[in-house]
């Protein structure tokens, strides 16, 4: 199934497409342990989605959790906080908080394991606080305002 979806989307010259595919196998194969097929992947993906304008990956973002997650399994750490950056960055603007939860949640464990507990934590505690804001019925709070929900502003640093 994914060589067939994977074949098209190239076929068709479909570079994001492409890269949402790739993203998802990368994922898939560094959860099933196949890390070669898996690096293979996401480098493809990560070289697609980077010559990619923000525009044009705007409605891809749920591609950026799974190539900074999968970069991550496969500890590629600075792909995978350079892709989760862009990504938190591009989920904001557009008002995606599922990816922005998903993106601060991948950038918080980079962060974890790479040393930088303090931003880990900042971030998780974003991420949770995201969460838990796209989770709750908003009716009238933005009810008639243009621009990114408030779930997708940055949470107030801790001191």
């Amino acid at each position: 199934m994914v060589t067939e979806n994977l074949d098209g989307a190239r076929r068709r010259h479909d570079e994001t497409g492409t890269a949402e595919v790739l993203t998802l196998s990368a994922l898939g194969e560094a959860y099933e342990g196949d890390t070669a097929t898996a690096r293979a992947h996401a480098a493809e993906a990560a070289a697609l989605t980077d010559a990619c304008t923000d525009g044009r990956l705007a409605d891809h973002a749920e591609s950026l959790v799974r190539l900074g997650w999968s970069e991550a399994f496969l500890e590629q750490y600075a792909a995978a906080e350079r892709h989760a950056a862009r990504g938190i960055t591009m989920a904001r603007r557009a008002g995606r908080p599922f990816a922005l939860s998903q993106l601060l949640l991948c950038s918080a464990y980079v962060h974890l394991l790479t040393g930088r507990v303090g931003t880990a934590l900042d971030q998780a505690e974003e991420a949770l606080a995201v969460a838990r804001t796209s989770a709750a019925p908003n009716s009238s709070a933005s009810a008639g305002r243009s621009g990114p929900p408030s779930s997708c502003t940055p949470a107030p640093r801790r001191p």
